[in-house]
């Protein structure tokens, strides 16, 4: 279990910091950007850095696109967007930073579980469902 504190000016979880003598040159700095990120994130909470923290947050997409393109970052940021008070703007330019997000492997990995679980009795009923 992780013991997470966030206060406004940045994240940090237990074991964000920890690095293991396994990972890569490339998986540490990919946390790191992403500790940036969620920092930049609560950053927005704040309307005086507003755009210095966008401007940031946009220099670091164009830098390492690859980390914008994980569904964990973003459900972590979806879970600041739920905890904090942000403004409408930030809320959409965060949005918009995600946009290119691709949830079709989520989806598909989803209903392969799902298929997977499939009970006998669901299985059973899901013809007569069908035919009334």
């Amino acid at each position: 279990m992780t013991n997470s504190t966030v206060s406004a000016g940045s994240a940090y979880s237990a074991d964000s910091g920890a690095t293991h003598s396994q990972d890569t040159p490339r998986e540490q700095a990919h946390d790191t950007v992403r500790r940036e990120i969620l920092a930049l994130v609560l950053k927005l909470a704040s309307s005086v850095s507003a755009s210095t923290t966008e401007q940031a947050l946009l220099h670091l997409k164009q830098r390492f696109p690859a980390v914008f393109n994980d569904i964990c970052l973003y459900s972590e940021v979806s879970c600041l967007l739920g905890k904090y008070a942000f403004r409408l703007s930030s809320r959409r330019f965060i949005q918009d930073v995600f946009l290119e997000l691709d949830f079709a492997e989520w989806r598909n990995e989803a209903a392969a579980i799902l298929k997977r679980r499939a009970s006998p009795v669901d299985n059973e009923m899901t013809p007569r469902l069908q035919e009334q």
